[in-house]
């Protein structure tokens, strides 16, 4: 019973104290950050080496080996975990718990540097970290309208992409479920026969000439492969135009032994609207920021997308 004679005795300080601790609350809950998630900073750090035809044997001693031997050297790195496939290596490298992520992440990135001079000339080498906040996603928008391609569909969506990411509180709006436009090539292997041109030599020419990685997998079977549209083609006639072989005194073309025509890559998922195909805009919130004002801003983005589209 001494306590409440104690807070009735001295109620003037108690009457200060509930104020102070009133005001503290309803400050924190004004601004204190909202996320959907928790934000954790986990020391998890990626590292993406790509370089084409490689087998993962050649792969494996190349790269990976210079590189795990490198990131070895630091002292807060407790695990690396790799996986190896042709053309491809994917490192993950964990920290221990209660080290600077951000520093470890520099001296990660710093060790890749160092070696990446020995190793040979890779076509990418990247370095990530694990960034959980950047994975959820606040808001998920369906673009759809019948009878619209879906090259269409991605000019709506970048154009509402791009008033997004102008909002302070957005860290990322991207498009998905939208397949990319490629340049495919359907071979006609009588006509390679004839000519004695074997697939790997018009897989070469495309590569070199285009400067860039096929994207998907090439599959003999289908008698088909798909190259990006992007490089140094600069419109279909001039992939049409690939000389792919020289025989009996003039030049062969692409187009002399496959069709050539746009098309859109193979679907990795499909979305849909009650029923009708769509693509999607997936948006994700910057640390810090309050959820509930970042989604006021993007509903009054969206508002006025909508009165300005058909």
């Amino acid at each position: 019973m001494q306590i409440p004679k104690i807070a009735l005795k001295n109620y003037q300080f108690v009457l200060i104290l509930v104020v102070l601790v009133s005001f503290v609350g309803l400050s924190s809950l004004l601004n204190m950050p909202r996320n959907e998630d928790p934000n954790p900073n986990f020391p998890i750090y990626t590292i993406v080496a790509i370089y084409p035809g490689t087998s993962p044997e050649d792969m494996e001693e190349l790269v990976v080996e210079p590189l795990e031997e490198a990131i070895d050297l630091i002292d807060e790195v407790e695990r690396i975990e790799t996986k190896i496939e042709e053309g491809l290596a994917i490192l993950q490298v964990e920290a221990g718990f209660g080290v600077d992520v951000d520093d470890t992440y520099d001296e990660v990135l710093r060790e890749v540097k160092n070696v990446e001079p020995e190793l040979p000339q890779l076509y990418s080498l990247d370095v990530s970290k694990f960034e959980p906040n950047s994975r959820v996603k606040i808001q998920q928008l369906a673009i759809g309208a019948p009878g619209k391609s879906f090259a269409e569909l991605r000019d709506l969506a970048e154009e509402l992409e791009t008033r997004l990411e102008r909002l302070g509180g957005v860290d990322d709006a991207k498009i998905e479920a939208c397949p990319d436009e490629i340049i495919k090539v359907t071979l006609d292997f009588q006509r390679m026969a004839n000519f004695n041109i074997p697939l790997q030599q018009v897989v070469q020419v495309l590569q070199v000439q285009n400067l860039n990685i096929p994207s998907g997998d090439l599959a003999a079977g289908a008698q088909s492969l798909s190259i990006q549209s992007s490089g140094s083609y600069a419109s279909l006639e001039q992939v049409r135009g690939a000389v792919v072989a020289s025989a009996d005194g003039f030049n062969v073309r692409l187009s002399d032994i496959a069709e050539v025509r746009f098309d859109y890559a193979e679907d990795n998922w499909i979305a849909r609207v009650n029923g009708e195909r769509c693509i999607l805009l997936s948006i994700t919130q910057k640390s810090g920021n309050n959820l509930v004002e970042v989604g006021a801003e993007i509903n009054g983005v969206i508002d006025d997308y909508k009165a300005s589209i058909p």
